[in-house]
């Protein structure tokens, strides 16, 4: 049930910089997408797109195909990383998806002292943070990949690809501000 404040997922964000490459750049993509911790994780090459991750059917939660718009922050991370083998995120070369979850946020929770959280809390933190600053709950719903069982769902059969970017950039911008005010935090101490 806990909802990281956006001081807190900027100190989570900040604090994988201590991690490996490829625990780093999972971390931080599953936190500035705000996607399930199992469908990220077993991320593959194919599955990424020019502007968009493909997430099949038989993987996701809700059983449908899931397109999630990847933002400036997400591409630049993606664009870093060495294509070895199938998968994105891996410590054995690609062959296996990544699974460390528990080293991950022990590094991280010890660095950052933010502690009693989960992966999922990323998620709930935050739809939370939109739906506190005047997004839409359609576009929460949206962004999160949950299933719409409304009368118009079944006609409208639009993957809300500009909500979507527009509102992951919303949160992308929200972290990325908070990391600014950490590093001119930082620099006036130093003086």
């Amino acid at each position: 049930d806990r909802v990281l404040s956006l001081n807190e997922i900027g100190k989570l964000y900040d604090s994988c910089s201590v991690l490996a490459a490829p625990l780093r750049d999972f971390t931080r993509i599953l936190m500035l997408s705000g996607q399930r911790l199992n469908e990220m994780a077993s991320l593959k090459w194919g599955q990424v797109k020019e502007d968009h991750i493909e997430f099949p059917r038989e993987i996701s939660k809700n059983n449908k195909k899931i397109i999630t718009p990847l933002t400036s922050e997400m591409l630049d991370i993606l664009k870093f990383i060495r294509k070895n083998g199938e998968y994105v995120f891996s410590t054995t070369c690609g062959s296996k998806p990544l699974n460390c979850f528990s080293k991950i946020k022990k590094k991280i929770m010890y660095t950052s002292g933010v502690e009693n959280w989960t992966f999922h809390d990323f998620r709930r933190s935050m739809a939370t943070f939109l739906g506190d600053n005047g997004i839409e709950y359609k576009k929460i719903l949206s962004v999160l990949n949950h299933s719409d069982n409304s009368v118009t769902a079944i006609y409208n059969r639009s993957l809300d690809f500009k909500n979507k970017l527009k509102t992951l950039t919303f949160w992308n911008n929200s972290i990325k501000n908070k990391l600014k005010e950490y590093s001119q935090t930082y620099k006036r101490l130093v003086k």
